[in-house]
């Protein structure tokens, strides 16, 4: 077993090491979760783009990074299906091998299973098989080495050099003296046996940090690389010494391999890696010298070359650049004895080379850390308030002098103060709606697939931000309304064949910001909502009776598919049947304090549009005044505010409603519907403000408004929570409280005729 102590936490795996390593649990989480984020980005690209080589070159990078970084931590069920990943890309990238939709399947599959054990990685239980998986991508690579692929090249354009006794003598001489020991009977014979392969052969020194102490692991992934770029010859100490033995801080390799210098020198680059020397075999006759340069494409082969001595120390001083942690001249030797500087890991060696100072511009904070700050930005805000209020109180006791005047001075920049401050600790908790975003194209793609439909889906947006707390409940309402697009929304394709339209269906995903709120949209340019089938099935399920469906509008009849249990689905599946996406959409918006339309017409398409508040924490409100008590309205439900008298009101089924440009609006007289008595029908006039929620818009019966005004929320007590129509409360400035009115439960409650 392989365990890795994080924050107190393990990971257990398989291996051949025991390693103890402490390091930041979350920091590999993190890690794993964007390079996961590219991974599956990278194959919907390569979907619509198999030969796309920037595409194939993230995902080999993703894998690679990822691979590495499970390796670190012992997660070896990660590190066995990245590695995989990792040599398939590999192959596709040297065009050895072809990428095909059914290795893009696999792929898929693989990173299902990849986040199903990122999913185990707080528990440190991973119960999930990868066999299956793994098998499907040891097929691929072993397909492709039964295959014919090596590459034809032209005869003429690179002739392969003649080997001689005497120089495959200088080899194994040369070879010897690096490794620092006579080789045996059976690793000359092999040294010889790729020497005739005509692949260069490359000598390697690599020293770890004696601060490490997992200087095993790191061999062990050393020696995997090695295996990945060629083919290793031999090693001092060998590689079944190195395992389990963290004494072996160094190792000196020899192995083939077609890959460049370069390349060799960035896949051995690890963090613990304090000198890396990379450089082909020490050879000592014009005919070895010009074999290597031949190798390392310094020149061209049918080009007349004339070989001496101050080519080869050209050659070598180009080859050996090894990476030094300080300031001091390289020595021109290959492979200088030791002690020798510490080598810089490869991005600072990368930043310093291009003349400036390294310096991350990203820093990560636990977001509980982020919360108090935004805890205390809030009692700041109730305080500002306060001090207005005080402020305006003094001046009308002592009047406008010189003091008072100091005062609104202070006053006014601590509002500046306070206010900038507010709007950056906000800006804090923002995160790219992306985060979300990101996970439906695998989700369209998978569906489609399933029901056979072509469909494509058009992100609009995506760098739009919003609270952290609403990104992370905001998930599951908009996987709803975008299965409901494709499998519901989306004819399949014979019948927009017949319809006229285009085969490939369109979903858009988009979000903007709209004043204090932010908007997101899933559009689809399907068949739109059957009105009668829905009004039909409504009745028939005993939702509503013929009466109701009969005088009931369009507009009305759409939102009866976010009744619970309502679906239009001739049978149950495991997409859609059961009557409970939409109901969860609905109730999942509200408690976010937000509102959800339909805009449908049918064979044209529909439009689910989800409005809500940019932060849970702090919201911007229309404070009312009814029967002595303030209330707190919230302007992401406010349409607008009239002043109606007596003479205005009719009443329709019992209820008081009023004409707005032709439109009919249901009043409710608040301080009623609070259970505070009927004052409010005494006044000749009153305010009345228009809210909108579930579609539906009502009329709140108010004495007077006090104003608009961001308030920081707070919880009910516990014996409050039920309190039908209040959502939370607030702390005003004169230290007064005002209820927040729950604008979904009141209009709700009118729909459903109780009010």
């Amino acid at each position: 077993n392989k365990r890795c102590a994080c924050d107190g936490r393990s990971l257990a795996g398989q291996g051949n090491f025991l390693v103890a390593i402490e390091i930041n649990l979350q920091d590999f989480i993190d890690e794993a979760e964007d390079q996961i984020r590219v991974l599956n980005d990278g194959l919907l690209s390569l979907e619509k783009d198999e030969n796309n080589e920037e595409i194939i070159n993230e995902v080999f990078r993703a894998a690679h990074t990822l691979k590495g970084g499970s390796g670190l931590v012992g997660f070896t069920k990660l590190t066995e299906l990245t590695h995989h990943l990792e040599s398939i890309f590999d192959l596709i990238r040297d065009k050895k091998l072809a990428l095909t939709s059914a290795h893009l399947d696999t792929m898929f599959e693989v990173l299902d299973v990849i986040m199903e054990l990122m999913g185990e990685v707080d528990s440190g239980q991973f119960s999930t098989d990868i066999g299956p998986v793994s098998k499907k991508l040891k097929a691929i690579l072993d397909a492709q080495k039964n295959a014919a692929t090596t590459p034809i090249v032209a005869p003429s354009a690179n002739p392969e050099p003649v080997k001689s006794p005497e120089i495959a003598s200088t080899i194994s001489t040369g070879a010897a003296e690096f490794i620092g020991r006579e080789l045996t009977p059976d690793e000359a014979n092999n040294l010889s046996r790729m020497q005739s392969e005509s692949d260069p052969i490359y000598q390697i020194f690599i020293r770890i940090s004696q601060d490490c102490d997992v200087a095993s692991l790191f061999m062990f992934m050393i020696f995997n690389k090695i295996n990945e770029l060629g083919e290793l010859i031999l090693s001092n100490p060998p590689e079944d010494e190195l395992e389990n033995n963290e004494e072996f801080k160094e190792v000196r390799i020899l192995f083939s391999s077609m890959a460049s210098i370069d390349d060799i020198r960035t896949e051995l680059q690890m963090p613990e890696v304090e000198i890396l020397l990379v450089e082909p075999l020490q050879v000592e006759t014009p005919e070895m010298l010009l074999e290597a340069l031949f190798k390392e494409e310094s020149i061209e082969i049918n080009a007349p070359v004339v070989v001496d001595i101050s080519i080869k120390e050209e050659t070598v001083e180009k080859t050996v650049e090894p990476i030094v942690k300080n300031e001091e001249p390289v020595k021109k030797e290959a492979f200088p004895p030791p002690p020798v500087p510490a080598a810089k890991s490869a991005l600072v060696a990368k930043e310093e080379s291009a003349g400036g100072k390294s310096g991350s511009t990203t820093l990560r904070v636990d977001s509980t850390k982020i919360d108090v700050l935004l805890e205390l930005a809030g009692e700041l805000v109730i305080n500002k308030t306060r001090f207005v209020q005080v402020q305006l109180d003094l001046e009308k006791i002592l009047g406008k002098n010189g003091k008072t005047s100091d005062l609104k001075e202070t006053v006014t920049q601590l509002m500046r103060i306070s206010n900038e401050l507010q709007e950056s600790i906000m800006q804090l908790r923002m995160v790219a709606v992306d985060q979300v975003f990101s996970r439906f194209p695998r989700v369209v793609r998978d569906i489609a697939n399933k029901l056979d439909k072509g469909i494509d889906l058009i992100v609009e947006g995506k760098d739009t931000e919003l609270d952290k707390s609403v990104v992370e409940e905001i998930g599951d309402p908009l996987m709803h309304l975008v299965r409901n697009s494709v499998d519901h929304g989306i004819e399949s394709k014979a019948d927009r064949k017949r319809k006229g339209k285009p085969e490939t269906g369109t979903v858009y995903l988009r979000a903007f910001h709209q004043g204090s709120s932010i908007v997101l949209e899933v559009q689809d340019d399907g068949k739109g909502l059957d009105i009668p089938v829905i009004k039909s099935k409504a009745v028939q399920k005993k939702i509503i009776t013929e009466a109701e469906a009969a005088s009931m509008s369009d507009k009305e009849a759409a939102n009866l598919i976010f009744a619970p249990g309502f679906s239009t689905a001739e049978a149950v599946s495991d997409l859609s049947g059961r009557g409970v996406g939409m109901d969860v959409v609905k109730k999942n918006v509200e408690r976010l304090n937000g509102v959800v339309e339909i805009v449908s017409e049918k064979d044209k398409g529909s439009t689910f549009t989800i409005k809500l508040p940019l932060t849970l924490a702090i919201i911007s409100a229309m404070l009312v005044r009814t029967s002595r008590n303030i209330y707190a309205i919230p302007l992401v439900n406010v349409i607008e505010v009239v002043e109606v008298s007596k003479k205005d009101i009719v009443h329709i089924a019992k209820k008081e409603a009023i004409s707005i440009r032709n439109e009919t609006i249901t009043i409710l007289r608040l301080d009623e519907v609070l259970q505070l008595g009927t004052s409010n029908r005494d006044l000749e006039t009153f305010q009345v403000v228009i809210v909108m929620a579930a579609g539906e818009r009502i009329g709140f019966g108010v004495d007077s408004l006090i104003g608009e005004q961001d308030l920081v929320i707070k919880s009910l007590d516990s014996h409050l929570v039920e309190c039908p129509g209040i959502a939370g409360a607030s702390i005003l400035g004169d230290a007064s409280l005002a209820l927040i009115v729950d604008v979904a439960t009141l209009v709700e409650k009118v729909i459903a005729g109780i009010y």
